[in-house]
């Protein structure tokens, strides 16, 4: 696409308000946004599941009159304003896990986890019926330009030891795996009822 297409579409489009989810194989809207969140705007996952988006050009300029010439555009009063989004999963009614033995409101507070080696990790008692269906390790945010080159979420396999109760074994994979580059992870535990926990961090080394 040429530079000047680009441009076209960039300023012209009709922004997206609304995020989608994609589950049970179907795309499902969700909470609208109250503003634009265009170029230059941003978007984090943070560790209570919630997500925080901030930013946008037309935070700080008007529209552009002539959008195919882009002239006339206005720089208006700089903007800075966020929102945090609540993600339906978080806001269902369903049991939340925690994550026991880390306290993540102390600074510099995280487990390490060398590779290949096996990691018990524990959380709260969960109701009858329901358990912890997936293990993931969600890559700590580091957005610039809308976009999250390092972002990536990986799945790690886990069994479910007889002794100590409330329990998952986790496996974590060997260095020469490529999907898991060393550095800090948020670890989430997501139930059969598909909520997650609020994340503990891990450094992967």
């Amino acid at each position: 696409m040429g530079e000047q297409q680009f441009r076209h579409l960039r300023c012209c489009e009709a922004p997206a308000y609304t995020p989608e989810l994609f589950k049970g194989g179907a795309w499902h809207s969700m909470a609208a946004n109250a503003v634009i969140r265009d170029y230059h705007s941003t978007a984090v996952l943070l560790p209570s599941g919630k997500v925080l988006t901030g930013g946008g050009e037309s935070r700080n300029y008007g529209p552009w009159p002539d959008c195919t010439n882009q002239t006339g555009r206005v720089p208006t009063v700089a903007v800075a304003d966020y929102q945090v989004f609540l993600p339906p999963y978080l806001n269902c009614g369903a049991s939340q896990p925690t994550i026991l033995g880390q306290n993540t409101t102390l600074p510099n507070n995280f487990w390490v986890w060398p590779y290949g080696s096996p990691q018990n990790v524990t959380h709260s008692t969960l109701p009858l019926g329901v358990s912890i269906a997936k293990v993931t390790l969600m890559r700590v945010g580091s957005v610039t330009h809308h976009a999250d080159i390092n972002q990536r979420c990986v799945e790690l396999p886990f069994t479910v030891p007889a002794t100590p109760p409330s329990t998952v074994r986790v496996a974590v994979p060997t260095k020469a795996s490529y999907l898991l580059p060393r550095g800090f992870y948020m670890l989430f535990l997501v139930t059969s009822q598909g909520m997650p926990s609020k994340a503990a961090f891990v450094q992967i080394q």
